[in-house]
């Protein structure tokens, strides 16, 4: 609208024929050329994977897989707990989200570009800008949102052209998890209503006012204050900034301030009895002009970058500081930044994108069918499941996935045979059998259950399949 005259470029990752759609209806795009390249990957391998021990599958894969690998997840949590897992067993891991500050998130992004880590578990925050050539697997342990998500998270595989596997770990509780996760914290129209007015009591912004400084957000702290499901309110600030009303960033921040109280005397008698810490001090004090005369916002990294110490010290030489009584410090951190766009006005702030909050959910809703859909397939090979939902025709099946490759290509009587076979050789558990015939978990749970009400073979003490 501000320059109609002016050539027009829209450009997205991953679009269904509906978003295609959507993007040149919203953008009144006229005379549109839609230029639209295969999402054909025929160099990835891709696989679900059944599953009543998502540890013990997990290890499987990285212990088979050479090269670098990612993991992801859906909670910072999951993401600790798994990383702490792997380096437990012996793989070099580390892990990733959007709550670690800015300097932690560049060091484990270099380790793991470096290969001093192998394996980055991750929330989705790992994503924009990563261009690892190697990566040789990308393992989803929990159940995405959707299946643009999904490709464009396992895309990052096989960026060298080279054989890649991406791989989705599932139980059968992950899709009624799935469901409660990603459905039932949908918010509807009152709930955005209620959240945009906390938001703004929270800030202490009276109606009418409009703030235009950035806001820190401590996210978790806002919604144990409230007693609000933070996954809901997740969704519904991403539901504000898309409409703009606010503007969200998910990067962690730290707030550091500091003014100087004691004299220039008491300051000087201070260096020469610390002289340790006498560099840090000096630096602050000429990088900030003001900082004997008002509080002063600084930056830790600056300061780490000119002294060569680490951040830690150079806080605990502040804190120190504090304790002496030579200055004000103060620290804040923060793992969202908002920017109010318009001014308060509370339902009058919502109301003109209400009618399309029920269509959002409703497209969420039909995302997450979809990836479901993907996840129960057991008949199209899982490469042309992913073009037809972009919209594009089906060659060739990819020979690589799971479907094409189901149980190695053996037919059920074969694997029956081979299972029997190594029974009689000596007892196995059921996922032994599954590792020597490198057959799915849940072929031969079926296959060991026929057996067992055919009454061929029998559970030892030991939980062992032995034939009768």
């Amino acid at each position: 609208e501000l320059s109609p005259s002016i050539p027009m470029m829209a450009l997205t990752a991953t679009a269904t024929p509906k978003v295609v759609q959507d993007i040149v209806e919203n953008l009144r795009l006229e005379q549109v050329n839609i230029f639209k390249d295969s999402f054909s990957r025929s160099n990835i391998a891709f696989k679900v994977k059944h599953t009543e021990d998502k540890l013990y599958q997990l290890k499987q894969l990285v212990n088979t897989t050479t090269g670098s690998g990612i993991v992801y997840v859906r909670s910072r949590r999951m993401a600790l707990s798994l990383a702490a897992f792997l380096n437990d067993n012996g793989f070099s891991a580390t892990f990733f989200h959007g709550g670690i500050p800015r300097a932690d998130k560049e060091e484990k992004l270099n380790l793991w570009l470096k290969e001093k880590v192998r394996i980055m578990v991750a929330t989705n925050a790992f994503g924009m800008g990563v261009d690892k050539p190697n990566v040789r697997l990308v393992m989803h342990y929990q159940i995405p949102d959707s299946l643009e998500s999904y490709f464009q998270e396992a895309g990052r595989a096989g960026r060298d052209g080279k054989q890649a596997t991406a791989v989705l770990l599932t139980t059968t509780e992950d899709q009624g998890t799935a469901k409660q996760q990603f459905l039932s914290n949908l918010p509807d129209v009152t709930f955005i209503k209620k959240l945009y007015s906390q938001l703004n009591n929270y800030f202490q912004i009276p109606f009418g006012e409009f703030i235009m400084e950035t806001l820190a957000l401590e996210f978790n702290a806002f919604c144990k204050r409230y007693e609000l499901q933070p996954n809901k309110v997740y969704n519904a600030l991403r539901m504000l900034d898309q409409h703009s009303v606010l503007s969200l960033s998910e990067n962690f921040n730290e707030r550091t301030t500091l003014q100087f109280v004691a004299s220039k005397t008491e300051i000087f008698d201070y260096l020469k009895k610390n002289r340790s810490s006498a560099p840090i001090i000096q630096t602050i004090l000429r990088t900030y002009g003001g900082i004997t005369d008002h509080e002063t916002k600084i930056n830790l990294l600056l300061i780490s970058k000119k002294t060569g110490q680490p951040e830690k010290n150079i806080k605990q030489i502040l804190k120190q500081l504090q304790d002496d009584g030579i200055a004000e410090y103060k620290y804040a951190s923060s793992d969202m930044e908002i920017t109010f766009l318009v001014p308060r006005e509370d339902d009058r702030t919502i109301n003109p994108f209400a009618h399309k909050i029920k269509d959002f959910n409703a497209v969420k809703q039909q995302n997450l069918e979809a990836m479901l859909d993907y996840i129960n397939n057991t008949k199209l090979c899982r490469s042309n499941f992913i073009l037809k939902y972009f919209g594009e025709k089906v060659k060739d099946k990819c020979g690589t996935c799971d479907i094409c490759n189901k149980d190695g290509g053996r037919n059920p009587e074969d694997l029956k045979e081979r299972v029997l076979k190594l029974l009689r050789e000596a007892p196995k558990t059921s996922r032994e059998l599954a590792q020597s015939i490198d057959g799915e978990e849940k072929t031969v749970l079926t296959i060991l259950q026929v057996l067992l009400e055919e009454e061929v073979i029998q559970l030892n003490h030991k939980n062992e399949y032995v034939i009768r």
